[in-house]
């Protein structure tokens, strides 16, 4: 992170910006620095390196300004136009060279138990981590705005949502808003509100109903407490392709939300959530393979009843087989073999329950023993078309 800025720092930052970025105060985009880089190369490095041999920036590189670029023709709003901030190229390629400097130091830095802010974690992790660690117990807590809950969610669990969605909206029915302004507010803001919350549990249908009306009353109605919705919700809310305004279903973004908890535990992500379901509840076992505990928190329970439909969706393709499960996971063209064949053929293969899939695989070519059952035959004869790679990814 100390070591001295090279030639080479510079010109790697340089020729890695998009070279249709608004330019500076002084006009010139990254693509001009890009095709005239023979000419100003020495000027460049000579700018940059003084900065970090001296820790001073002339005020006029350190310059910015924000320019509003309008997003129509014959824009007439401050909501017509997009802010863009025009900085000067060699004051980006400066905070370019420092924030990689930093990116390089972050794992040492920065412990695995923090969740927001950090490519690939996310805090809505660590509060599922939460749930789980007081599972032995019943805490009425919050956090993040969002209930700690071991047990059933309650419809009164997310009053704070549901009063989140009505002062928001009636901060706006003051306003004489069009039917597109309401529209588009709706898509933008509402809908977003309630996103943070998709993450982390499995939203109760009352509670999703409620949220839902109040969206559609304020679609249709604005201020008239007398007008009606011209269209029903279900039509409303369809894609734009089937003739609907394209409101996202606030139960299929839920869903949808936490099948990505399914996929980090497939994936293996690097947070502390899997590894503590790893350690607790998996124990070296497939995801697809063990049961709904019974002393589960509420929220686990929710995810492991979408597993049908998150299996349908993700497979492996082959490298080593350390990571797939022979039995449960998705790599063979037939799909899943236990899901297929059944568990017969584990006993007809002479296996357990639970081998990975590098038991079959021998310096990079399939291994398999004399054949026991048709199942096993057909199993085995589509094993050359499938290519087996340097390391298993999941798709």
């Amino acid at each position: 992170m100390a070591a001295n800025v090279t030639p080479v720092d510079i010109k790697k930052v340089i020729f890695a910006m998009n070279k249709h970025k608004a330019p500076g105060l002084d006009g010139f985009s990254a693509g001009f620095y890009q095709r005239a880089w023979a000419i100003v190369r020495q000027d460049v490095l000579d700018a940059v390196l003084e900065f970090f041999q001296t820790c001073s920036l002339l005020k006029r590189v350190n310059t910015t300004i924000i320019t509003l670029v309008p997003k129509k023709k014959n824009s007439a709003t401050m909501g017509d136009y997009r802010p863009i901030s025009c900085c000067n190229i060699i004051y980006k390629c400066i905070t370019k060279i420092l924030a990689n400097r930093l990116l390089s130091g972050l794992d040492d830095i920065i412990s695995s138990n923090q969740g927001a802010f950090i490519p690939k974690m996310s805090i809505s992790k660590n509060i599922l981590l939460a749930q789980e660690m007081m599972n032995e117990g019943v805490f009425l807590v919050k956090c993040l705005g969002v209930p700690l809950i071991t047990k059933r969610l309650m419809a009164a669990d997310c009053e704070s949502l549901v009063l989140k969605f009505t002062t928001r909206i009636d901060s706006w029915l003051v306003k004489h808003l069009s039917f597109a302004g309401r529209l588009q507010l709706i898509k933008s803001f509402l809908c977003s509100l309630q996103v943070y919350w998709c993450r982390i549990l499995i939203l109760l249908k009352k509670v999703i109903s409620l949220l839902e009306q109040k969206l559609n009353r304020f679609l249709w109605c604005g201020q008239d407490v007398k007008a009606k919705a011209k269209v029903v919700w279900d039509k409303v809310r369809s894609p734009k392709k089937e003739w609907g305004l394209g409101i996202k279903r606030l139960e299929v973004w839920n869903q949808a939300s936490m099948l990505i908890r399914i996929w980090n535990l497939f994936a293996k992500a690097e947070c502390l959530w899997v590894a503590w379901v790893d350690e607790v509840w998996l124990k070296g076992k497939s995801l697809w393979q063990i049961p709904i505990p019974q002393t589960c928190s509420w929220s686990w329970r929710k995810i492991l009843k979408l597993r049908p439909i998150a299996r349908s969706l993700l497979s492996f393709k082959v490298g080593d087989g350390s990571k797939i499960f022979l039995w449960y996971d998705t790599w063979h063209l037939a799909g899943c073999l236990i899901d297929r064949y059944g568990y017969r053929v584990v006993y007809d293969a002479g296996f357990s329950i639970g081998p990975k899939l590098s038991s079959i695989i021998r310096n990079g070519e399939w291994y398999w023993k004399s054949v026991r059952s048709n199942s096993l035959a057909e199993i085995q004869s589509r094993l050359p078309k499938i290519l087996i790679g340097s390391e298993d990814i999941p798709v």
